[in-house]
């Protein structure tokens, strides 16, 4: 009998599968405006923290921690770059965090909860993911448009306030899970 149910609870881990963040197929861009022409940032960099599993289609976070080193985000642009980094207040607030609390759904009808923090300021956050099962690997792609203002950030501009960046920006994300 103690050997029946040590099977059936070694059974249900087995069907849990740990996700690893796959850093070459994921990637993440910021677009916004200005009053001169769109722009684009973009960043390879980034880590997380904590742990995230897949079981018969659900993700469940546990302290999972997404973390982009904001002077990591770039246009190309040197001079962009500089405004943007000051701007997002690198210098006390040196990362951008989305801690995942769960999330909602399946497919392209999913959303991501959680808390996203920029320049200091932590905000509570719905994002819509459509949420793709490849087999051994998942992909959530999704897009956000917030406010720099919300997050106290004051939006760049250059030449005595004659270019400015619009305050509406978009993230946009494609991750790339591997299950172990």
């Amino acid at each position: 009998m103690q050997k029946a149910i040590f099977l059936a609870i070694a059974m249900t881990l087995g069907a849990a599968s740990q996700s690893v963040l796959n850093k070459a197929d994921s990637k993440v861009s910021i677009l916004g405006t200005s009053t001169l022409h769109d722009w684009h940032m973009s960043s390879n960099e980034y880590y997380t923290t904590g742990t995230l599993s897949y079981t018969n289609g659900v993700f469940t976070a546990t302290n999972y921690k997404i973390v982009f080193p904001v002077k990591e985000l770039e246009s190309g642009k040197e001079t962009m770059d500089d405004y943007a980094h000051e701007a997002l207040k690198d210098d006390k607030n040196p990362n951008i965090t989305f801690a995942l609390q769960s999330v909602s759904g399946t497919g392209a009808a999913a959303k991501a909860l959680g808390q996203l923090t920029i320049a200091g300021v932590t905000k509570n956050v719905s994002i819509p993911v459509r949420i793709e099962d490849l087999g051994n690997t998942n992909k959530v792609v999704g897009d956000a448009k917030i406010n720099m203002t919300e997050y106290g950030v004051e939006p760049p501009s250059v030449m005595f306030g004659t270019i400015e960046c619009g305050d509406e920006v978009t993230i946009e994300f494609q991750f790339a899970f591997n299950l172990k």
